[in-house]
């Protein structure tokens, strides 16, 4: 693992845990949420686990910020809506 994929990770891991924390829901809760363990969501808070693609979209929806977001490809957690386009 590169140097660029561990500060993914770490960062991926500080996100979760702000956006938790702002929802004001434990680790358990929001294990209930994703039906995962508890211990899946504490592994990806402290242990540098990572989600497979369908659970972090899960996680992105959850927190209605975008995946980009999650994996720090961005600080704008979410863009804003785009106006329809014209008829």
């Amino acid at each position: 693992m590169d140097e660029n994929e561990m500060v993914v990770i770490i960062m991926f891991s500080k996100r979760l845990r702000d956006l938790r924390a702002e929802r004001g829901i434990t680790q358990q809760e929001l294990a209930d949420l994703l039906r995962v363990g508890r211990s899946t969501v504490a592994g990806y808070e402290v242990k540098g686990k990572q989600p497979d693609n369908a659970r972090l979209c899960q996680i992105a929806d959850l927190f209605d910020v975008t995946v980009d977001y999650l994996l720090c490809h961005t600080d704008v957690r979410k863009p804003p809506e785009r106006a329809p386009d014209p008829p």
